[in-house]
């Protein structure tokens, strides 16, 4: 439709441009020259079907644009050059009369050009967000100032050459005629001016609403994409259809979050080394295998996916929050570092003043990772959650816990979604202290704390995902698992 627009438009114009600053088109009948019109733009129109196909829509995005520019501005030329050659061939019109011909084609060929292209680069724009990676830059760029010359040098020499064409011919005129009509001429010859400046300036203004479209939406996905940047989310580029500035900014921005990804990456793994390093450390103390540590791991994460599908949880289990209880999970009983050998290998049951000292590795996982924190100098939701995991996962619903005795929805979420994942554990898991107990039997004992041991609503969870569960500890199972407290 963009497309038949412009050519109806072109049509329009030039059917009356040529009387209007020819004089030997003007003496062609209606029919004649509206004919040769007619019969060559539609050749045109046929023929600039089949070279987009060719040179633009199978061309790689980069160079899409500013091959749409030069195909259609070629065509209108061609055609130009088309009828000033018939006419000079049929009717002997003089080179002038060709000259005067192929500037309106080649004015009409320019704005159709431009516009047409920039609806390519609106194309592309689409295209890119929805395949969410960015064309490459071009090697070299066409600098947006220079565009703003090109195309403003062209309106007001095209402007000015088809006026002065135009005021020569009406001057020759007006020479012809006598006193008496001379008022009635000046009036026609305005009018003449007119026309000349509202065919110019309708598509001009077509073209400046073209650029503004597309400048709006390369801005909307800069900001969108620097807002998520600021927000830590490097999930969206920005989309590059234009060899300008513009092109070039977008295409730094893109270099820069792909920096930043790499960035990141780098950082958790780092993170999970860090992990690693502490959990081992962790197992080292107490006798644990990486299978107790990975088994707790996938049950939080098994837990809060179920979770988050239920109603009236008090805390947003987005994946970015199910990806940190994930990482945390593994430094639940970091604390267990800072607890003598003799209580913590004890393989008796422990008196009183041992189990008090035991239960201090909740308070000892959550000042190591405070200071962790406290190290960085700016806070950390990883440390943060992981310092909850430790110092809150023996917390009870019913505040028989440990170490403050926090009751129901007073500890935190990530806290009694361990607290399940622990104690399942723990019961399945031999011990220095018992027996490993069966699957159904490990079920039906964190079932019947519901409301007193544990939070209801991830017992619900716990009971929708238990299959799971037995999965999770056949995957990662004992292998011979030495018995620890």
């Amino acid at each position: 439709m963009r497309v038949l627009l412009y050519y109806g438009y072109a049509f329009l114009v030039l059917f009356l441009y040529g009387g209007q600053v020819c004089p030997f088109i003007e003496s062609l009948t209606l029919f004649e020259w509206g004919g040769l019109l007619l019969a060559v733009m539609a050749v045109q129109s046929v023929a600039r079907v089949r070279l987009v196909r060719r040179l633009v829509s199978d061309s790689p995005y980069e160079v899409q644009a500013s091959r749409q520019f030069w195909a259609e501005f070629l065509a209108f030329f061609a055609s130009g050059l088309l009828i000033a050659g018939f006419n000079l061939a049929s009717y002997h019109f003089p080179l002038g009369s060709g000259f005067k011909v192929l500037l309106g084609f080649s004015l009409m060929g320019f704005f159709t050009a431009a516009d047409l292209a920039m609806e390519r680069e609106r194309l592309i724009l689409k295209e890119t967000e929805r395949g969410g990676r960015p064309i490459p830059m071009p090697e070299r760029i066409f600098p947006l100032t220079r565009k703003i010359t090109v195309v403003a040098s062209i309106l007001v020499v095209a402007t000015s050459t088809v006026i002065f064409l135009l005021v020569v011919k009406d001057l020759d005129w007006l020479m012809q005629l006598d006193a008496g009509n001379r008022i009635r001429a000046v009036w026609v010859i305005l009018g003449e001016v007119a026309f000349v400046l509202v065919v110019i300036l309708l598509p001009t203004i077509f073209l400046i609403r073209s650029f503004s479209r597309n400048l709006r939406i390369f801005l909307s996905s800069e900001n969108d994409a620097l807002l998520r940047v600021s927000q830590g989310r490097l999930d969206q580029y920005v989309t590059v259809a234009t060899s300008d500035e513009f092109g070039l900014m977008a295409h730094y921005t893109n270099r820069m979050i792909d920096g930043l990804k790499r960035l990141n990456e780098e950082l958790e793994q780092a993170q999970d080394a860090t992990i690693c390093s502490l959990a081992s450390l962790a197992e080292t103390r107490s006798s644990e295998t990486g299978e107790h540590i990975r088994r707790t791991q996938h049950y939080v994460l098994a837990l809060a996916e179920r979770l988050r599908q239920l109603d009236g949880i008090d805390q947003d289990l987005d994946d970015e929050a199910i990806r940190l209880l994930f990482k945390c999970a593994p430094l639940h009983d970091i604390g267990k570092v800072g607890v003598a050998d003799r209580i913590l290998l004890k393989p008796g049951p422990l008196d009183p003043r041992e189990w008090e000292e035991m239960k201090r590795h909740t308070l000892y996982g959550r000042d190591v990772l405070r200071r962790a924190e406290e190290s960085i100098g700016s806070e950390s939701p990883f440390l943060r959650v992981a310092g909850q995991i430790a110092y809150t996962h023996h917390e009870k619903w019913d505040g028989s816990g440990y170490p403050q005795g926090l009751r129901g929805r007073q500890t935190p979420l990530c806290g009694r979604i361990m607290a399940v994942a622990d104690v399942y554990d723990a019961l399945i898991s031999s011990r220095v202290y018992k027996a490993p107990l069966s699957h159904d039997e490990a079920c039906a004992i964190i079932v019947e704390g519901k409301n007193l041991q544990f939070d209801p609503a991830v017992i619900e969870a716990f009971t929708a995902v238990q299959d799971r569960f037995r999965e999770i500890s056949l995957q990662f199972g004992n292998n011979g698992e030495t018995p620890t407290r």
